[in-house]
């Protein structure tokens, strides 16, 4: 899952073993917060990802 820096979702979207990523080209520059589930629903990781600003 992908949050805004309000806490609103802006991606939902599962990723199996022969996907890794997802597309953020619609997403506006800014800064996100990610959290990866585990099948479970267990967070397995979580952090910060700044999109753009060059």
């Amino acid at each position: 899952m992908l949050f805004s820096l309000n806490g609103n979702k802006v991606i939902t979207e599962k990723l199996n073993s022969g996907k890794t990523g997802i597309n953020t080209a619609t997403l506006p520059d800014g800064v996100y917060f990610y959290e990866i589930m585990s099948k479970e629903n267990i967070p397995v990781q979580t952090g910060k990802w700044v999109k753009g600003y060059r």
